[in-house]
Parts: structure tokens; sequence; C-alpha cells
């Protein structure tokens, strides 16, 4: 369960990063769009995300991936996971991600 769990953080640190960057030529649309990102991770609108907020994150993200709820992740589950998100990821095309 603790690997699971470190798993799901070291996705979102990985998947946050790339939410902060900023390598697109969009510019200012992309600005809004990864300040909005950051606001709703700043739950309590004090201009930093703590560890509590990231923690928080990792958990509404595990709680999606654990699709049955038993406090597990299978693999089966992220993979349906991932796709899904792949295909909204593929609507959103061009989008902030240097396209």
């Amino acid at each position: 369960m603790k690997r699971i769990f470190l798993l799901v953080v070291l996705v979102l640190a990985v998947a946050g990063g790339a939410t902060f960057a900023m390598a697109d030529s969009k510019g200012e649309d992309c600005h809004k769009r990864h300040s909005k990102m950051f606001e709703k991770k700043d739950a309590n609108s004090d201009g930093v995300v703590s560890k509590a907020e990231f923690i928080a994150q990792a958990e509404k993200k595990f709680a999606k991936l654990d699709s049955n709820g038993n406090g597990e992740i299978s693999e089966d589950e992220a993979k349906s996971y991932w796709e899904m998100k792949k295909g909204k990821d593929e609507k959103k095309s061009g989008q902030c991600n240097g396209k």
C-alpha cells in the first residue's frame, strides 16, 4: 500500500512539474492556464502549495485511480485511468503542450 501511494505521489510530482513548465509559444494563455492549475492546488489561497495540500491532491488522484474503492490500485485500474486521461488530453491537443 505504501509503495502504491508513493508511486502515485511520484507520478503527481512529475506531472505537477510539467504543469508549471511554460515552454510553449502560446505564452499568455499557458500562463493563465498554469496559474489556474496552481490556484486549484493551493486550497487555502495563500500563494504556496503546502505539503498537506500536495498530499490532499495526491489522495484525490489516488481515489480516482482506485475505481473499485478497495484502497489499492491494480494495474488494470491504472491502465483504465491513463487511457481515459489520454483521451481527454488528445482533445486538448495544442494547449500549452508545445504543439
